[in-house]
């Protein structure tokens, strides 16, 4: 049966009217579904280093509503990531501590050279820390994004769209980081939220500690010879494996000797993934070198400089170096 006029201007009302409230609907959901997931609206970006994209601060201005509501402060001087020393991440960390109540989360640009460093650092300088520390390289509107919707209690490295624990943090090519021994981070495992009170520790910029890598060759002369110029306060010795070096009586009379001296020896190794447990050897663990088990190199440096900082007695930091203190090692069952 044909449509009268009025029957047919009837009809395109209702479904104009059904059409405008179908896209109505999906827009109040599509925003809903954005408020939810933006947990964090306060978010507080640090350019210490790295780069921000082109026109960064034009482009997402008016896209709050996607990454909530951000800032963002330039440190100066620029820290140039292939020349950072310990002491620059003393200021990093006054920056978060000035801000920590004002903001839920933090993302900080950094250079990528020791951009695994720095995370370490972070993550032991920032104690029972209870809001997202998310450090970046390059991709800044990404990680603003993750930074508005995780809860992850964590200093953080944000690559590839993972969140990566910034002391198990490595970086596996020029352009990316990865975390071999430790899976991304999701709620399932993250560290639980803190049950103290946060606390902002600084490093000692005067403190010395120097990485020592095996290598064919090496010897106590070596040793020696890079201890004469200045002695150090701490060495990570980066081992062959799963914990193997030279186990000769001059190489661990010199180890034995540093150790009376006060200088305090951690072992790692070279490799990055670790198939089986990491256990230093047993000779080395007797004159004086501390197991570092499954420890990044970066995690172990950083980890020795916050203690240094920290904790005035030594035997205390030994004691300390083998505990789990911010998810940086797999400790035996």
């Amino acid at each position: 049966m044909a449509l009268g006029r009025d029957e047919r201007t009837t009809l395109i009302a209702l479904t104009v009217g059904a059409i405008t409230m179908t896209i109505l609907t999906l827009c109040l959901v599509k925003a809903k579904n954005r408020r939810e997931l933006i947990l964090n609206n306060r978010i507080h970006v640090i350019q210490a280093g790295g780069n921000f994209e082109h026109g960064f601060l034009e482009t997402y201005e008016k896209q709050k509503n996607l990454f909530g509501n951000f800032d963002s402060v330039v440190l100066e001087p620029h820290i140039n990531s292939g020349e950072l020393e310990p002491g620059e991440w003393n200021g990093l960390v006054a920056e978060i501590d000035s801000k920590y109540r004002s903001y839920d989360a933090f993302v900080i640009v950094v250079g990528r050279s020791t951009l695994a460093y720095t995370a370490s650092a972070l993550s032991f300088m920032l104690e029972n820390l209870g809001k997202p520390v998310i450090l970046v390289d390059e991709e800044v509107a990404p990680a603003i994004k993750v930074a508005s919707s995780t809860r992850i209690p964590e200093v953080m490295v944000f690559s590839d769209g993972n969140l990566i624990r910034g002391c198990k943090a490595v970086p596996w090519s020029t352009s990316g980081f990865s975390s071999p021994n430790y899976p991304a981070l999701t709620e399932k495992t993250c560290l639980r939220p803190p049950s103290g009170a946060y606390i902002a520790r600084g490093v000692n910029p005067k403190s010395k500690v120097i990485v020592v890598r095996m290598f064919p060759g090496i010897d106590a002369k070596y040793i020696n010879n890079t201890m004469a110029k200045e002695m150090p306060n701490a060495i990570v010795f980066q081992m062959y494996g799963l914990g193997y070096g030279p186990t000769n009586d001059d190489f661990l009379g010199v180890i034995t000797m540093l150790a009376k001296k006060g200088v305090v020896m951690v072992s790692v190794s070279q490799v990055e993934q670790m198939n089986q447990p990491y256990e230093a050897n047993d000779r080395f663990i007797a004159a004086g070198i501390l197991d570092g088990r499954d420890m990044t190199t970066e995690a172990a440096f950083a980890k020795i400089h916050y203690l240094l900082a920290n904790v005035e007695d030594r035997k205390l930091i030994g004691s300390l170096m083998s505990q789990n203190l911010r998810g940086e090692m797999v400790l035996p069952e």
